[in-house]
């Protein structure tokens, strides 16, 4: 749906960079210290749904070295904690109270 909303708009650089991140991390995710388990994360628009709790959303830029111009992306849930981008494939979702785990991309295992 996402792709075919940005068809309809013309989108500025940020607007891109947003767009690009969300629609790279769609999909579904198995837990990364236990592929065997099955998909525990699926990531669909702007909603994601861990353990059958759905939850929406927004993203966000990170600026973690204010002294250098580096930004990071990250997708901040609407009930708290944010999910990060590790490497392509694999994401870790981390919660408010510091913890976090993390998810390897169905996709990226058939590689």
């Amino acid at each position: 749906m996402i792709k075919v909303l940005s068809n309809f708009f013309d989108l500025d650089r940020e607007q891109k960079r947003e767009y690009n991140f969300v629609q790279k991390l769609q999909g579904e995710y198995v837990p990364y210290d236990d592929q065997s388990r099955g998909v525990s994360v699926i990531i669909s628009g702007y909603e994601i749904q861990v353990n059958g709790t759905v939850d929406r959303f927004s993203y966000k830029i990170v600026n973690p070295l204010p002294e250098l111009e580096y930004f990071d992306s990250h997708l901040a849930l609407e009930h708290g904690g944010e999910v990060e981008e590790i490497r392509g494939g694999l994401i870790s979702i981390n919660q408010e109270n510091g913890t976090s785990k993390k998810y390897l991309s169905t996709a990226s295992r058939e590689y």
